[in-house]
Protein backbone atom coordinates (compact mmCIF):
# COMPACT_ATOMS: atom_id res chain seq x y z
CA UNK A 1 0.00 0.00 0.00
CA UNK A 2 2.92 2.30 0.60
CA UNK A 3 4.45 1.51 -2.77
CA UNK A 4 1.50 1.61 -5.16
CA UNK A 5 -1.15 4.19 -6.04
CA UNK A 6 -4.45 3.92 -4.21
CA UNK A 7 -6.25 3.67 -7.56
CA UNK A 8 -4.33 0.50 -8.39
CA UNK A 9 -5.13 -1.00 -5.00
CA UNK A 10 -8.81 -0.16 -5.44
CA UNK A 11 -8.84 -1.91 -8.82
CA UNK A 12 -7.22 -5.04 -7.44
CA UNK A 13 -9.56 -5.22 -4.46
CA UNK A 14 -12.61 -4.58 -6.65
CA UNK A 15 -11.76 -7.71 -8.63
CA UNK A 16 -11.43 -9.83 -5.48
CA UNK A 17 -14.11 -12.36 -4.50
CA UNK A 18 -13.44 -12.22 -0.76
CA UNK A 19 -17.16 -12.16 0.05
CA UNK A 20 -17.46 -15.66 -1.44
CA UNK A 21 -15.06 -17.15 1.07
CA UNK A 22 -16.50 -20.23 2.75
CA UNK A 23 -17.32 -20.36 6.42
CA UNK A 24 -16.74 -23.34 8.67
CA UNK A 25 -16.78 -24.18 12.35
CA UNK A 26 -13.38 -23.22 13.71
CA UNK A 27 -11.57 -23.75 16.96
CA UNK A 28 -10.21 -20.75 18.77
CA UNK A 29 -6.56 -19.92 17.98
CA UNK A 30 -4.33 -21.30 20.74
CA UNK A 31 -0.85 -20.10 19.72
CA UNK A 32 0.32 -17.07 21.68
CA UNK A 33 2.24 -14.92 19.19
CA UNK A 34 5.24 -13.08 20.62
CA UNK A 35 8.18 -11.10 19.28
CA UNK A 36 10.28 -14.26 19.71
CA UNK A 37 8.10 -16.54 17.54
CA UNK A 38 6.66 -13.93 15.14
CA UNK A 39 8.99 -14.84 12.26
CA UNK A 40 8.16 -18.56 12.63
CA UNK A 41 4.44 -17.75 12.60
CA UNK A 42 4.89 -15.49 9.56
CA UNK A 43 6.81 -18.22 7.72
CA UNK A 44 4.18 -20.88 8.40
CA UNK A 45 1.24 -18.71 7.33
CA UNK A 46 3.00 -17.30 4.25
CA UNK A 47 3.87 -20.77 3.00
CA UNK A 48 0.38 -22.14 3.68
CA UNK A 49 -1.43 -19.12 2.21
CA UNK A 50 0.76 -18.64 -0.88
CA UNK A 51 2.24 -21.95 -2.06
CA UNK A 52 -0.87 -24.15 -2.55
CA UNK A 53 -2.55 -21.36 -4.54
CA UNK A 54 0.54 -20.93 -6.71
CA UNK A 55 0.81 -24.68 -7.34
CA UNK A 56 -2.88 -24.74 -8.24
CA UNK A 57 -2.41 -21.83 -10.61
CA UNK A 58 0.53 -23.47 -12.40
CA UNK A 59 -1.63 -26.58 -12.92
CA UNK A 60 -5.00 -25.08 -13.84
CA UNK A 61 -3.48 -22.45 -16.14
CA UNK A 62 -2.57 -25.30 -18.52
CA UNK A 63 -6.21 -25.03 -19.64
CA UNK A 64 -5.24 -21.87 -21.54
CA UNK A 65 -2.65 -23.75 -23.65
CA UNK A 66 -4.11 -24.29 -27.13
CA UNK A 67 -4.49 -27.87 -28.34
CA UNK A 68 -2.26 -28.73 -31.30
CA UNK A 69 -3.70 -28.03 -34.73
CA UNK A 70 -5.33 -31.12 -36.29
CA UNK A 71 -3.47 -32.76 -39.16
CA UNK A 72 -4.42 -31.99 -42.74
CA UNK A 73 -6.36 -33.78 -44.04
CA UNK A 74 -8.08 -34.68 -40.76
CA UNK A 75 -7.96 -38.40 -39.87
CA UNK A 76 -11.06 -40.52 -40.18
CA UNK A 77 -10.82 -41.31 -36.47
CA UNK A 78 -9.66 -38.68 -34.00
CA UNK A 79 -7.02 -39.81 -31.47
CA UNK A 80 -8.36 -40.77 -28.06
CA UNK A 81 -5.70 -38.69 -26.33
CA UNK A 82 -3.83 -35.57 -27.41
CA UNK A 83 -0.37 -35.25 -25.87
CA UNK A 84 1.93 -32.20 -25.80
CA UNK A 85 5.27 -31.52 -24.16
CA UNK A 86 5.33 -28.15 -22.39
CA UNK A 87 8.65 -26.77 -21.22
CA UNK A 88 8.85 -25.00 -17.87
CA UNK A 89 9.64 -21.27 -17.94
CA UNK A 90 12.69 -21.90 -15.74
CA UNK A 91 13.50 -25.47 -16.74
CA UNK A 92 12.09 -28.97 -16.82
CA UNK A 93 9.02 -30.06 -18.70
CA UNK A 94 5.47 -31.33 -18.40
CA UNK A 95 3.59 -33.91 -20.43
CA UNK A 96 0.13 -32.43 -21.02
CA UNK A 97 -2.50 -35.01 -21.99
CA UNK A 98 -6.00 -34.01 -23.08
CA UNK A 99 -8.82 -36.56 -23.22
CA UNK A 100 -11.34 -35.03 -25.66
CA UNK A 101 -14.33 -36.96 -24.38
CA UNK A 102 -16.82 -35.67 -26.95
CA UNK A 103 -14.40 -35.53 -29.91
CA UNK A 104 -15.27 -31.85 -30.36
CA UNK A 105 -11.72 -30.84 -31.22
CA UNK A 106 -11.78 -28.17 -28.50
CA UNK A 107 -11.80 -28.01 -24.73
CA UNK A 108 -15.36 -28.56 -23.46
CA UNK A 109 -17.32 -29.68 -20.43
CA UNK A 110 -16.51 -33.25 -19.43
CA UNK A 111 -12.97 -33.34 -20.85
CA UNK A 112 -10.12 -34.57 -18.65
CA UNK A 113 -6.58 -33.22 -18.50
CA UNK A 114 -3.49 -34.91 -17.05
CA UNK A 115 -0.18 -33.16 -16.38
CA UNK A 116 2.97 -35.13 -15.70
CA UNK A 117 5.62 -32.83 -14.23
CA UNK A 118 9.34 -33.57 -14.53
CA UNK A 119 11.45 -30.93 -12.75
CA UNK A 120 9.00 -28.34 -14.09
CA UNK A 121 10.31 -25.02 -12.79
CA UNK A 122 8.28 -21.81 -12.63
CA UNK A 123 7.85 -18.90 -10.22
CA UNK A 124 10.37 -20.25 -7.74
CA UNK A 125 8.71 -23.69 -7.55
CA UNK A 126 9.88 -27.02 -8.97
CA UNK A 127 7.13 -29.59 -9.58
CA UNK A 128 7.37 -33.36 -10.01
CA UNK A 129 4.49 -35.82 -10.15
CA UNK A 130 1.02 -36.04 -11.65
CA UNK A 131 -1.91 -33.63 -11.60
CA UNK A 132 -5.36 -34.41 -13.01
CA UNK A 133 -8.08 -31.88 -13.86
CA UNK A 134 -11.52 -33.49 -14.16
CA UNK A 135 -15.19 -32.96 -13.31
CA UNK A 136 -14.84 -29.99 -15.64
CA UNK A 137 -17.68 -27.62 -16.47
CA UNK A 138 -16.80 -24.88 -18.96
CA UNK A 139 -18.77 -21.76 -19.79
CA UNK A 140 -16.78 -20.21 -22.61
CA UNK A 141 -13.45 -21.18 -24.13
CA UNK A 142 -10.35 -20.49 -21.98
CA UNK A 143 -8.13 -20.68 -25.09
CA UNK A 144 -9.89 -18.25 -27.45
CA UNK A 145 -12.33 -16.18 -25.37
CA UNK A 146 -11.67 -13.19 -23.13
CA UNK A 147 -14.41 -14.11 -20.65
CA UNK A 148 -15.02 -17.65 -19.42
CA UNK A 149 -15.57 -19.74 -16.30
CA UNK A 150 -14.16 -23.20 -15.59
CA UNK A 151 -15.28 -25.19 -12.55
CA UNK A 152 -13.65 -28.51 -11.80
CA UNK A 153 -11.48 -30.61 -9.54
CA UNK A 154 -7.70 -30.53 -9.33
CA UNK A 155 -6.22 -33.78 -8.01
CA UNK A 156 -2.55 -33.93 -7.06
CA UNK A 157 -1.05 -37.41 -6.87
CA UNK A 158 2.29 -37.35 -5.11
CA UNK A 159 3.21 -33.98 -6.57
CA UNK A 160 6.53 -32.90 -5.13
CA UNK A 161 6.81 -29.15 -4.64
CA UNK A 162 10.35 -27.88 -4.33
CA UNK A 163 10.68 -24.42 -2.80
CA UNK A 164 13.80 -22.98 -1.27
CA UNK A 165 15.71 -25.91 0.22
CA UNK A 166 12.58 -27.97 1.01
CA UNK A 167 10.39 -30.36 -0.97
CA UNK A 168 6.83 -31.10 0.11
CA UNK A 169 4.62 -33.83 -1.33
CA UNK A 170 0.96 -33.12 -2.07
CA UNK A 171 -1.83 -35.69 -2.29
CA UNK A 172 -5.11 -33.82 -2.37
CA UNK A 173 -8.34 -33.16 -4.29
CA UNK A 174 -9.14 -29.46 -4.60
CA UNK A 175 -12.39 -28.09 -6.08
CA UNK A 176 -11.60 -24.97 -8.07
CA UNK A 177 -13.15 -22.11 -9.98
CA UNK A 178 -11.05 -20.39 -12.65
CA UNK A 179 -12.57 -17.33 -14.27
CA UNK A 180 -11.57 -14.64 -16.74
CA UNK A 181 -13.19 -11.20 -16.65
CA UNK A 182 -11.17 -9.55 -19.44
CA UNK A 183 -8.89 -7.52 -17.17
CA UNK A 184 -8.37 -10.20 -14.51
CA UNK A 185 -8.19 -13.97 -14.16
CA UNK A 186 -9.24 -15.36 -10.78
CA UNK A 187 -8.47 -18.81 -9.39
CA UNK A 188 -10.16 -19.93 -6.19
CA UNK A 189 -9.36 -23.19 -4.41
CA UNK A 190 -11.53 -24.34 -1.52
CA UNK A 191 -10.57 -27.01 1.00
CA UNK A 192 -13.35 -29.55 1.62
CA UNK A 193 -11.12 -31.27 4.18
CA UNK A 194 -7.91 -30.57 6.08
CA UNK A 195 -4.98 -30.15 3.71
CA UNK A 196 -1.45 -31.18 4.72
CA UNK A 197 1.34 -29.18 3.11
CA UNK A 198 4.68 -30.23 4.55
CA UNK A 199 4.63 -29.41 8.27
CA UNK A 200 1.55 -27.23 7.82
CA UNK A 201 -2.11 -28.26 7.96
CA UNK A 202 -4.66 -25.92 6.40
CA UNK A 203 -7.98 -26.53 8.10
CA UNK A 204 -11.20 -27.52 6.37
CA UNK A 205 -13.07 -24.53 4.95
CA UNK A 206 -9.95 -22.46 4.35
CA UNK A 207 -9.65 -20.71 1.00
CA UNK A 208 -6.61 -19.81 -1.08
CA UNK A 209 -6.56 -18.10 -4.44
CA UNK A 210 -4.47 -16.41 -7.08
CA UNK A 211 -5.44 -13.51 -9.35
CA UNK A 212 -3.68 -12.38 -12.52
CA UNK A 213 -3.92 -8.86 -14.00
CA UNK A 214 -2.22 -9.22 -17.43
CA UNK A 215 -2.59 -5.57 -18.49
CA UNK A 216 -0.97 -4.42 -15.26
CA UNK A 217 1.69 -7.17 -15.18
CA UNK A 218 0.57 -7.98 -11.65
CA UNK A 219 -0.53 -10.99 -9.65
CA UNK A 220 -2.27 -11.25 -6.29
CA UNK A 221 -2.82 -13.74 -3.49
CA UNK A 222 -6.15 -14.27 -1.76
CA UNK A 223 -6.41 -16.33 1.43
CA UNK A 224 -8.41 -16.83 4.60
CA UNK A 225 -8.78 -19.66 7.08
CA UNK A 226 -6.99 -21.52 9.82
CA UNK A 227 -3.59 -23.15 10.01
CA UNK A 228 -2.40 -25.83 12.40
CA UNK A 229 1.35 -26.18 12.82
CA UNK A 230 2.85 -28.70 15.24
CA UNK A 231 6.07 -26.69 15.43
CA UNK A 232 4.14 -23.65 16.64
CA UNK A 233 2.12 -25.86 18.94
CA UNK A 234 -1.38 -25.16 17.72
CA UNK A 235 -3.72 -23.11 15.54
CA UNK A 236 -3.73 -19.55 14.20
CA UNK A 237 -6.27 -17.69 12.07
CA UNK A 238 -5.14 -15.87 8.93
CA UNK A 239 -6.67 -13.57 6.36
CA UNK A 240 -5.38 -11.39 3.55
CA UNK A 241 -7.23 -8.08 3.62
CA UNK A 242 -8.55 -7.76 0.06
CA UNK A 243 -5.55 -8.97 -1.93
CA UNK A 244 -1.79 -9.08 -1.47
CA UNK A 245 -0.25 -8.23 -4.82
CA UNK A 246 2.99 -7.69 -6.69
CA UNK A 247 4.48 -7.53 -10.15
CA UNK A 248 4.55 -10.81 -12.04
CA UNK A 249 8.30 -10.56 -12.60
CA UNK A 250 9.00 -10.41 -8.84
CA UNK A 251 8.54 -13.38 -6.53
CA UNK A 252 7.06 -11.47 -3.61
CA UNK A 253 4.21 -8.99 -3.03
CA UNK A 254 4.78 -5.26 -2.83
CA UNK A 255 1.43 -4.24 -1.33
CA UNK A 256 -1.34 -5.58 0.88
CA UNK A 257 -1.65 -6.96 4.41
CA UNK A 258 -1.71 -10.50 5.76
CA UNK A 259 -3.30 -10.63 9.23
CA UNK A 260 -2.57 -13.52 11.60
CA UNK A 261 -4.48 -13.87 14.88
CA UNK A 262 -3.27 -15.93 17.82
CA UNK A 263 -4.45 -16.53 21.35
CA UNK A 264 -4.55 -14.11 24.29
CA UNK A 265 -5.16 -11.00 22.17
CA UNK A 266 -1.98 -11.47 20.14
CA UNK A 267 -1.55 -11.07 16.40
CA UNK A 268 0.82 -10.00 13.64
CA UNK A 269 0.46 -8.06 10.42
CA UNK A 270 2.69 -8.78 7.43
CA UNK A 271 3.17 -5.82 5.07
CA UNK A 272 5.70 -5.42 2.25
CA UNK A 273 8.39 -2.93 3.25
CA UNK A 274 8.18 -1.16 -0.12
CA UNK A 275 11.66 -2.07 -1.36
CA UNK A 276 10.77 -5.37 -3.17
CA UNK A 277 13.12 -7.21 -0.80
CA UNK A 278 11.86 -6.99 2.78
CA UNK A 279 8.65 -7.53 4.70
CA UNK A 280 7.58 -5.79 7.91
CA UNK A 281 6.13 -8.00 10.65
CA UNK A 282 4.18 -5.87 13.10
CA UNK A 283 3.69 -7.69 16.41
CA UNK A 284 0.68 -6.81 18.57
CA UNK A 285 -0.15 -7.92 22.09
CA UNK A 286 -1.79 -6.72 25.29
CA UNK A 287 -0.27 -3.84 27.22
CA UNK A 288 -0.31 -3.47 30.99
CA UNK A 289 -3.99 -2.56 30.89
CA UNK A 290 -4.88 -5.49 28.66
CA UNK A 291 -5.45 -3.29 25.60
CA UNK A 292 -3.90 -4.15 22.25
CA UNK A 293 -0.57 -2.43 21.63
CA UNK A 294 2.15 -2.55 18.99
CA UNK A 295 5.01 -4.41 20.67
CA UNK A 296 7.59 -4.32 17.89
CA UNK A 297 8.11 -4.17 14.13
CA UNK A 298 10.49 -6.72 12.69
CA UNK A 299 11.85 -6.19 9.18
CA UNK A 300 13.20 -9.31 7.48
CA UNK A 301 13.91 -10.32 3.88
CA UNK A 302 11.11 -12.20 2.18
CA UNK A 303 13.63 -15.03 1.71
CA UNK A 304 13.60 -15.53 5.49
CA UNK A 305 10.03 -16.81 5.11
CA UNK A 306 11.05 -19.62 2.74
CA UNK A 307 10.96 -23.12 4.29
CA UNK A 308 13.80 -23.86 6.66
CA UNK A 309 16.18 -26.71 5.65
Amino acid sequence: MRSAPLLLLALLVACDDSDDRPSTTRVAPDVVITVDNAVDVARAVTRAAFDPANVGYLCVDFLRIPPPAPPTPPPAVLPALVVQTIFGPSGGEATYTWDDRDDSGGYTTGDTFTIGFLDYAAEGLVLNGTAVIDQVFMDGDPVDNETWIVNGRLSLFGVGVGIGTATYTLNVDLPFRYESRQIVRLLTLTLPSDFVYGPYELQQGSLVGRNEYPLLFRKAQVASGQLRDATLGGVVDFRIEGVMSGFTFFADPDQGTLDVAGAANTRIELQPAGDFVNVDIRVFGPDADGDEALLDTLQVPWSTLLPMP
